[in-house]
This record gives C-alpha cells, structure tokens and sequence, in this order.
C-alpha cells in the first residue's frame, strides 16, 4: 500500500504542476539554453509514454552575458558520457517520475556541477525525449574554508587545485588546513569512474606541523576505494578504506593554549596522537522506493597517546594525565553486522540552506542499527566487546514546502560493564516561506556521554551551536542548545546571492545539571553565496549575550564560516 502512495506522490507530482515553472529564476536560464540549443518544447504531460531520444546540454559555469564570462576559457566542461552515464532511465524505457529524482539526485551529488534537472520534452503522442540539463562549477577551484569567532581562527581550509581535469570529474587538490593544534598540507586525488566503472578511488598524502612554538611533526596518509550505492536499483556496494596519522593534539582557547593541574604541577594540556584505522565493507541493498540495506565486514582500530618527554612528568602525574584527559591506547579490531531502513520519499525545495539551488531532503523513517563485535582470541583485539549503535530519525513534509524532522542516537560498548555511553536527540522545523520573504527555523539538540573511556566531552560556541561567545565557551558530558532563525529569501545581485538572519540561541555544556548555567544570545547574520563557484553559503554572524554565563562580557562577538550557522 505504501509503495503505491509513494507512486501516486511522484505521479501526482508530476501531471500538476509543470516542471519549467517549478524551477528558480538561476536553473531557467540554464534550461533556456539548452532547449533553444536541441530547438526543444517541453512536454507536460510525459505519463505512460515510451523514452525515445535522451539529450545532454551541459552549460558553462559563466553564461555569456555574465560577469566573469571570460573564465570560461579556463574551463573544460564535463563530457557528457559522464553525464549519461549517471541518467538511470535509458531509451525505450516507459518515463518515470521515481527514476528521473533518482538520477537528479546522483547528478547533483557530484562536486563539480552547481545544478542537474532533467525535463521532459515532447516527441509524440506515444513518446517523450528527456533533455538533461546540468550546469558545471568554475573547475579550476580556490577556495578558502574558515571558521572564527572573536579573535580566534579555530578552523581554515585553503584549497587549490582542478576539480574536472580535462573534463572527466577528476580531482587534484592541494589542502591547507589549520585546526587547533596544527598546520597541515595535504595532496588529494580523486577519480569517480576507475576505467569508466563505478569504481572510485581516493589518494590523500599529507603532513603535520603543530601549532605550538616547538612545531611538532607529523605525517598522514589515506587511501579509499569504493563502489557506491548510486542508484535506486544498485543492489551491491563495496567499501575499502585505511587512514594513518600521527599528530599533536592540543587544547586551544581564545588563542591560548589550556592548561591542567597535575598533582602540584600546571602544564599545557598537549600531547601526540597517533592513530590507524581500516575498514572492509559490503552492503547488499533491497528494495526500490522502500529500501533495505543489510552491510557487514570489518575494521580495525588502533590508537596511541604519547606524553612528551618535555613536559617532565613524575609517574603519579602521567597516570593522572592518562586517567583524566587522554584516549585510551587501544588496538580494536571487530567484526560488524547492521540493517538500514530508509525510504526513496524527498521533498525539492529551495532557500533553506543554498539559496536559489534545489535541495531534497528524504522523507518518512530512515532506521539504522548495528552491532560491533571484538574478540581478543580470533580477531586479536586487545579486549573483548559487543557495542551496539542505533540511529533513528523521522521527517515529515509540513505544507508545500517544509518539514519537521526528529532523531536520536545511541551507542554503548559492553566489556564487563557498560562504557562509552552516548545520546542523541534533536529536532527541526522549517517553515514554508513567509510572505515568499523569509523562514522561521528552529532546532533542539541534546547530547551526553557517560563514562566515556577516552575522557572525550562535548563543546559548544560560536561554530558549534551558540553564537555570540567565544569558539568552544562551553565544555562537559553534556550538551543541550536550541536555535531560532528568520532567514531571508535570497536578493540577487548578479554576482552574487545575499540574504539576511535574525537569530536566537540558548545553550549549555556541563558535567552536572547544577551546574548547566545557560547562555542566551541574539543577533544578525549575512549570507552570501556565488553558484558558479560553490553551491554552500558563505557567513557571517554577530551575536550579542543577553542572559547567562556570558552577559558580563556585553560585546558582539563575530563568528564567520561556510554553511549555515546550523
């Protein structure tokens, strides 16, 4: 019964409105192009008919008139092979609603295109054409990732490289980042289709540079190939991937280091890291617009602490270091076994998150559970354990255009007694447009962990959920914030998409609910964002403390970064 009200949705969907007129003023201009290009008429009515001709139009990051225009010189277009390669609904084949969202959303998924639409075209009384339409971003990419708040950079990516090497979606990137303890440098290569197969595969070298005065070094590497689950009909996917790292971790705030008491002795809360990780996976997919995946294999796990030999410590005071304030050194390795449930069901909307872009959020329940298991004997892990994890969210489609979405978390891991307790629940409104000038956006979270072995806790602040306070404000076990937005719909000036944000945010991390003391704040934000070159926003937000912890500092603090603020 389900599967034909979810047939009925997309069918219904489809026969009463027309696909152009859905479509934002940025994706016409691209479809516009392509039908004057093939001399195309849009057919609204493409039920029941047979697919004759599929036709490819993939436009330039820059049209013709635009600013900038000239840059496409300097760009090479997808070829449209790749493009075909990703429309699940081949000629001769009866037009279907389902499998036309079920390629728009494997084609949008791709970092190098800012839009994908396919529309039908009129052919016959018998037969449709499709007419793909797909728009690249700039290829050659430089991009700068950051996030701060009050004088502190707490996060920086500086990318530069080409995203569609000679127009076959490879990527070679050289990274920059800067996080809270280091500086590094990574080299990135990406091909999506191995031998034109599905097959894809990742290489990322890098290395290390700590932050503090005495520079640390470290290196990185990984390596993932996968055969992903990109289609509706995809029934096997596959997943090989390893990670190795060695770095120094170090607590930062308000560009201080921070610093712990050892017994009698005060010292930065620093130290080295160095970690490995593997995993070996397969998933067998069930299902079409009710989906059933059952995935299994294994992983290994292995991470060591290092104090350093010039923080002088006594015996007493390294095992309070490690008893306190390090992750356990471990070597874990462990089968897993899980089930996911979710339902091909999406809602297309636009001027949620990227502007004038089409988004789709999945609908109904999206189930996941799954069980880990150590065995020291067969598997050689230095303990034995069972850890389960459970994952459950629902969203409901709210009106036309908005939805309300709830989840929750959990995981344990049993050894004897239960360890590494962790929680989650969160909820999301989001209000169809108001007055076709704004949204009304509110979110809840709760988080907590109990008896955390690696003595990890949550934190929060201007780039993780409460803005107006310094980044990483609050820290402890747990963690609760709300957040209240009006988000304006999108001017467009040319270049550029800006808007405007109001906001309200309360919250608090803390070890014991006596001890939670909130902080509420408000303020204004701006969005920005250019589609030719990225399909996330840049912001920047001002928030003000008006009760709780933070009041006595009675300043804006600015925060800045890409994506929404949550």
């Amino acid at each position: 019964m389900k599967k034909i009200f979810i047939f009925v949705y997309f069918l219904s969907f489809s026969v009463l409105s027309s696909r152009y007129e859905s479509l934002s003023a940025l994706e016409k201009k691209s479809t516009d192009n392509a039908l004057k290009t093939y001399n195309l008429i849009i057919d609204n009515e493409p039920q029941n008919k047979i697919i004759k001709n599929v036709f490819i139009y993939v436009d330039k990051p820059f049209l013709d008139n635009e600013l900038f225009s000239f840059t496409n010189l300097f760009h090479i277009n997808t070829k449209n092979y790749l493009v075909l390669k990703d429309v699940f609904i081949k000629s001769g084949k009866v037009y279907n609603e389902a499998k036309i969202l079920d390629s728009e959303l494997t084609l949008r998924k791709s970092y190098v295109r800012s839009l994908a639409l396919i529309i039908p075209i009129k052919n016959s009384s018998r037969e449709v054409d499709l007419l793909v339409v797909t728009r690249d971003l700039f290829s050659i990419n430089a991009s700068l990732n950051f996030k701060a708040a009050g004088k502190q950079l707490t996060n920086l990516d500086i990318i530069v490289g080409e995203n569609n090497l000679l127009g076959l979606n490879q990527a070679v990137h050289g990274i920059y980042n800067l996080d809270l303890s280091n500086h590094a440098v990574y080299l990135r290569y990406f091909i999506p289709k191995i031998l034109n197969s599905n097959w894809q595969l990742t290489l990322k070298p890098g290395m290390f540079i700590g932050r503090d005065k005495e520079h640390k070094k470290g290196a990185y590497g990984s390596l993932k190939l996968a055969y992903p689950l990109k289609s509706f009909n995809d029934k096997w996917g596959f997943d090989i991937s390893a990670e190795a790292y060695k770095k120094l971790i170090m607590d930062i705030k308000n560009n201080i280091p921070t610093k712990i008491m050892l017994g009698n002795k005060e010292i930065e809360r620093r130290y080295i890291y160095q970690s490995f990780f593997s995993t070996l996976k397969t998933t067998r997919s069930i299902g079409y617009l009710e989906k059933k995946e059952i995935y299994f294999g294994h992983s290994l796990s292995f991470k060591k602490p290092i104090i350093e030999k010039e923080l002088k410590l006594t015996a007493s005071q390294i095992q309070i270091f490690k008893d306190k304030y390090l992750v356990k050194n471990e070597l874990e390795s462990f089968l897993f076994v899980g089930f996911n449930y979710f339902e091909n069901n999406f809602l297309s909307l636009y001027d949620y998150e990227s502007f004038s872009l089409q988004e789709s959020k999945r609908l109904g329940l999206n189930f996941d559970i799954s069980l880990d298991l150590a065995s020291k004997l067969v598997l050689f892990s230095d303990e034995y354990f069972v850890r389960p994890n459970t994952t459950v969210s629902y969203t409901w489609q709210l009106f036309t255009d908005a939805f309300i979405k709830t989840n929750a978390y959990f995981s344990t891991r049993y050894n004897k007694e239960f360890l590494n307790n962790n929680y989650l629940t969160g909820l999301e409104i989001v209000s169809p447009k108001v007055f076709n000038s704004f949204r009304i956006i509110f979110a809840n979270n709760f988080k907590e962990t109990i008896k955390n072995r690696d003595n990890l806790a949550y934190s929060l602040g201007a780039n993780s959920g409460l803005r107006g306070v310094t980044d990483r404000f609050y820290n402890g076990t747990k963690s609760i914030n709300a957040n209240l937005e009006l988000r304006s719909m999108p001017l467009d000036l040319t270049l550029f998409q800006t808007g405007l944000v109001l906001f309200y945010d309360a919250g608090s991390a803390f070890n014991e609910w006596n001890k939670m003391n909130p902080t509420h704040s408000m303020g204004v934000g701006l969005r920005f964002l250019v589609p030719q070159f990225a399909s996330e926003v840049f912001r920047i937000d001002f928030g003000f403390a008006i009760a709780g912890k933070s009041k006595q500092n009675q300043v804006f603090v600015p925060s800045f970064g890409t994506g929404q603020g949550f």
